[in-house]
């Protein structure tokens, strides 16, 4: 019995590093409630696997976009959530990236168009911003929680395993930006 505590202490430590049980884009959070509820995810994308399309709009209102149209260019897929306090940290972190960084990080928020509005325009990033009304994509990809993310290559294709809060912090910090030096 003494053995299983310091693992039933490192589950509660890991679990703690994500903002919601469930997918943040879920219904209740849609409808701007602070609690999140989803069932957990089965899906588990695999490395080499092409990554799901998706198509949402962008948060300043100027069209659509696909996973497709970012073809050409790796990105870092970035589930988020407006009220997570971890989104908040990864957001200060993305207020350094600009748009020709060679990765491209590109956020699918979950909340209100209403409280996205509010909170980015808080936090200005410029990264793309796409709006979430529903759990699909979330559930396509397999993200249970927020911030989780996965790095796809230029052509599609899936290049980590979905990656939990902590990581992508780290991520965004140690990828240099575009102009600087990697020594």
């Amino acid at each position: 019995m003494r053995d299983l505590l310091p693992l039933a202490i490192a589950t509660t430590l890991l679990l703690s590093l994500t903002c919601s049980s469930q997918a943040p884009g879920a219904p209740a959070s849609v409808e701007g409630s602070n609690s999140s509820t989803t069932a957990p995810s089965a899906v588990h994308l695999v490395k080499g696997s092409l990554a799901p399309e998706f198509e949402l709009p962008l948060l300043d209102r100027s069209g659509v976009r696909k996973r497709s149209d970012f073809a050409g260019r790796p990105l870092l897929l970035i589930f988020f959530d407006p009220r997570c306090p971890f989104c908040v940290q990864l957001v200060q972190s993305l207020s350094a990236r600009t748009s020709t960084d060679e990765r491209l990080p590109v956020l699918i928020s979950a909340g209100t168009e209403e409280l996205n509005q509010k909170f980015f325009h808080d936090h200005p990033v410029t990264c793309p911003v796409l709006l979430q009304q529903s759990e699909m994509v979330f559930r396509k990809y397999g993200a249970t929680a927020t911030p989780q993310g996965y790095l796809i290559d230029k052509n599609g294709y899936i290049e980590s395993e979905l990656i939990h809060g902590p990581r992508l912090l780290q991520m965004l910090s140690s990828v240099p930006v575009a102009g600087e030096s990697t020594r």
